[in-house]
């Protein structure tokens, strides 16, 4: 590897959650100086990533799916950071490139992968990432025996066809979590939670649908905290993407899934005619002491995936995560995050406790709803 600063590059540098995260090293750069190698599929588009990135960054073409091409782009690095999708098809290639060059590696989409002497953080980004890490924040490190945690998380957001893929394929696969479980005492409950429509949601610009939704990472979080019960809701401000996602069949093949994509990417642009995408997260826990909240927004995914994806390699490239595979909930520090995102422009962080908490559960019935991986 050459002399210097740390050499970083970005894979997917061209796409909107590659901008976001090359935007926030260059601002992280100022206290810990590295070097961005920037990459995206064509000539062109790794042109306008490394103007965008500024300061020197150098642009090139590379095809995330040509272990050669990527032998190539990882070359001389001290980490290859990985935003490109999908990642259900491209992954593991860019895992075995970055194993390969030695290099560690720092991947948005959650996975799995080890390289000897090298760190590899996975699940870098919104969900999985900071919706595990950010209830590390609210918790704390102790948590009170009898505590409960309640999430909603979601809003009104583009989905880029890559995005759209991985998460279909996510959601038909059914590989972790269960829609209407929910947290008690230890273990999953099934059906321990019903879909709430039309519900008005403290901090959500208007009515919503928040579906249940117990997911492994959350569901790990729960164990390890030793919560008494957790509830937790994926909500969706706009009609048009749940009736795309409710025509998805479980174990959808991959012409189906390819199908489900493009329908999801499309109904989410009619949701979002004449508004103003956003993303929310919503933390409240309660406990012997008392209660606390925390609340998130953001212009998007992407720009919340980028950011802890950027952090994630400076930590890494800091020394402050062990050698070995991760996942980024569990191992990056919830203050350092949390600081970084809210010096964002665009990005709002507000934490509370007691009576200036106003995220108490909706005090309506959730009406009727077709049950779905949602």
């Amino acid at each position: 590897m050459t002399a210097g600063p740390p050499l970083v590059a970005v894979l997917g540098a061209g796409g909107a959650v590659g901008a976001a995260a090359t935007t926030v090293l260059q601002d992280l750069a100022v206290r810990a100086p590295l070097r961005l190698r920037v990459g995206a599929r064509t000539a062109d588009r790794a042109r306008r990533a490394a103007a965008v990135a500024g300061q020197g960054a150098e642009g090139r073409a590379v095809d995330a799916t040509d272990p050669r091409s990527l032998a190539e782009f990882a070359e001389g690095c001290t980490l290859l950071l990985n935003c490109a999708g999908p990642a259900t098809r491209l992954q593991q290639t860019v895992v075995r490139a970055a194993a390969a060059a030695g290099v560690h590696l720092v991947d948005a989409a959650d996975g799995s992968g080890a390289m000897a002497g090298r760190c590899a953080v996975f699940g870098a980004g919104l969900s999985p990432g900071l919706t595990g890490l950010l209830p590390r924040q609210l918790l704390g490190p102790s948590p009170a025996p009898g505590t409960r945690l309640t999430g909603y998380v979601g809003g009104l957001d583009h989905f880029t066809r890559s995005a759209a893929l991985d998460y279909v394929a996510g959601l038909s696969a059914s590989a972790e979590g269960a829609p209407l479980a929910g947290w008690r005492d230890g273990r999953r409950v099934e059906r321990a939670l019903e879909p709430l429509s039309d519900v008005r949601l403290p901090y959500f610009p208007r009515r919503v649908v928040a579906r249940p939704f117990l997911s492994g990472e959350t569901e790990r979080l729960a164990r390890t905290a030793r919560l008494a019960a957790v509830d937790w809701y994926s909500v969706f401000d706009g009609p048009q993407v749940l009736a795309a996602l409710a025509r998805l069949q479980p174990g959808a093949g991959p012409g189906e899934l390819d199908a489900a994509a493009d329908a999801v990417s499309a109904a989410a642009e009619i949701d979002l005619f004449g508004r103003d995408a956003y993303q929310l997260l919503l933390l409240r826990c309660e406990g012997p002491a008392g209660s606390r909240e925390l609340v998130l927004r953001a212009p998007g995914a992407s720009e919340l995936t980028g950011a802890l994806a950027a952090v994630a390699a400076v930590e890494v490239l800091a020394g402050r995560v062990p050698t070995g595979p991760h996942r980024a909930a569990e191992v990056l520090d919830p203050d350092t995050v949390t600081a970084v995102l809210a010096a964002l422009p665009g990005i709002s962080v507000r934490e509370s406790a007691d009576e200036e908490s106003t995220a108490t559960a909706p005090p309506v019935a959730a009406e009727q709803v077709e049950e779905g991986r949602v």
